[in-house]
């Protein structure tokens, strides 16, 4: 009689570990696939339409996939936007550095700004 409590305790606990480590390999390999999805450059491209019908004019049936990971037909929304404003691919870099650098100023570019009046 002991024996077969000891035994069930055991089977019981036994499954779920096993369901615990299950739920954990599962998480990890979600975290993994959601990783990847989010290097899918289509919704920064030119050629996206964001209609569920025909979601890319140059590959339709690649498009938002994994396959979609090293397009060769990628083209940025951002550099064809400043090439229409007349700006060139170094003059759009600069900008996004620029912009970029502004939300961390250091302490003198900071002092610097102040304006005092007389």
């Amino acid at each position: 009689m002991l024996l077969s409590k000891l035994f069930c305790g055991l089977c019981a606990w036994a499954i779920l570990i096993l369901g615990f480590c299950s739920i954990l390999v599962s998480i990890r390999k979600g975290i993994k696939h959601v990783k990847k999805l989010h290097q899918v450059p289509c919704a920064g491209c030119v050629y996206f339409t964001n209609d569920h019908r025909l979601k890319c004019t140059v590959n339709p049936i690649v498009a938002c996939t994994e396959d979609a990971i090293g397009c060769r037909d990628f083209e940025s929304k951002q550099i064809v936007t400043d090439a229409r404003k007349g700006l060139t691919i170094s003059q759009t870099l600069s900008m996004c550095q620029n912009q970029t650098s502004g939300f961390f100023p250091s302490r003198n570019n900071s002092a610097s700004r102040i304006h005092k009046r007389p």
